[in-house]
């Protein structure tokens, strides 16, 4: 199967998900000396009940949420199958001690560290990772390996050099001769998490007609924090997350102030999550100073902050896995989004999500820098947020939290845990 004609938006570049013109090159120059070179040893069949499968999970926090939605499916299709995943240590959190995966490899690809390091130190932090990873994949002898992510860099190379028998992939991400059931990217109307299934489908069949897809997260341990601080405060609250992977995908911190204002003179309570000292900050400046604001931006572990989200009433939020936990946890969400990317793939994945956008004719642009104006974010006005906000907290007709059952209570601020 080929993929078809990009239009003007598209990211497809032949079969290749990128608009570099180099990046482009070099994979179109990697696969044609693969193809020449490498025999991939393409089984005839589909892959049918293996014993092992390894899941490769790319990108970032909220690709692995979106990854979630995978486990129960395999486990409903390949009930005997034991499930292993590979993915950034910064999404270990995310999928540690999931009951359906045994197995959390990780490698930190130098293109994909966040963490400010220098060049010569995030290739020598993406050398170590990948060669304990190679070691343990090699040890637990995997039958399959999928790899969900369609974009540069995926972990083709690295199943391959494993020995895992059937690899299974997208040609988008280069490195297609590798695989023994190597599958073009095609642009659909449709939520990454069901291409994730479509994925498996053409791998085995009967995953067509599995259930609902929707993420699975694991289940939350109660974790303590010294003193009690950067704990969600009792009774209800609404959850701002000011904060994106991206800043381009932020909202003007000015507009974040005027909805704390106006949601305050409701008489809500608000919590504002996020990661960093930058984050931390401009949180600060949107409370103001203001009474009925708790600012918990870089004072929460991982579970503790998907246990605050869970224990929202509501969550605001940016594109970011804020949104995508609120989704999971069935609380209801209003997230502002960019027209960077299709919104229809990369929404939260929830009943009550809504997602709030200024609508632009170039979006989608699928520009990785964004542009100058970004008005398909900044642009979304404070009363377009409040309106939805009001329109969702009616909806919620029990006008409690809908806290998942596994997820620890929050404890007030102060209070000994």
């Amino acid at each position: 199967m080929r993929a078809g004609p990009a239009h003007p938006s598209s990211l497809l570049h032949g079969r290749y998900l990128a608009r570099n013109p180099l990046l482009v090159g070099g994979l179109r120059a990697i696969d044609a000396l693969l193809g020449a070179t490498v025999r991939s040893g393409r089984p005839a069949g589909p892959a049918s009940d293996p014993r092992r499968v390894l899941l490769s999970v790319g990108g970032h926090l909220g690709d692995a949420v979106i990854a979630s939605a995978v486990f129960p499916l395999v486990r409903e299709v390949w009930p005997e199958a034991e499930i292993g995943v590979v993915t950034g240590s910064w999404s270990r959190a995310v999928l540690q001690g999931h009951p359906l995966v045994r197995w959390v490899h990780t490698v930190d690809h130098w293109k994909l560290i966040r963490s400010g390091e220098g060049r010569a130190a995030r290739f020598r932090r993406y050398a170590a990772t990948r060669r304990r990873a190679l070691a343990e994949i090699r040890e637990v002898g995997y039958d399959v390996a999928v790899d969900l992510h369609p974009f540069f860099p995926n972990a083709i190379p690295l199943l391959w050099q494993a020995g895992i028998p059937v690899r299974a992939g997208y040609t988008s991400a280069g490195f297609a001769p590798l695989l023994t059931h190597p599958f073009d990217w095609e642009e659909a109307e449709r939520h990454q998490a069901e291409s994730h299934r479509e994925l498996l489908a053409r791998l085995d069949a009967r995953f067509a007609g599995v259930a609902k897809v929707r993420y699975s997260l694991p289940p939350l341990a109660p974790e303590r924090t010294p003193g009690g601080e950067g704990k969600a405060p009792g009774g209800e609250y609404l959850l701002l997350h000011m904060g994106a992977g991206l800043q381009l995908k932020e909202w003007p911190a000015a507009k974040w102030h005027a909805l704390a204002g106006h949601l305050l003179a409701e008489g809500h309570t608000l919590v504002f999550t996020g990661a960093g000292a930058a984050q931390a900050a401009e949180a600060d400046r949107a409370i103001g100073g203001r009474a009925g604001c708790h600012n918990l931006c870089d004072r929460l572990s991982w579970n503790e902050f998907a246990g605050t989200v869970a224990g929202a009433r509501l969550v605001v939020s940016v594109d970011s896995v804020a949104g995508h936990l609120a989704a999971g946890a069935g609380v209801p969400a209003v997230v502002l989004t960019s027209g960077m990317n299709p919104i229809v793939q990369w929404r939260p994945l929830g009943e009550r999500v809504r997602v709030l956008t200024h609508a632009t004719p170039c979006a989608p642009c699928n520009l990785s820098e964004g542009c100058a104006a970004m008005e398909c974010i900044r642009e979304v006005t404070v009363e377009e947020v409040l309106a939805a906000v009001r329109e969702e907290l009616a909806g919620d007709a029990d006008g409690r939290p809908r806290v998942r059952p596994d997820v620890p209570q929050p404890v007030p601020i102060g209070a000994d845990t």
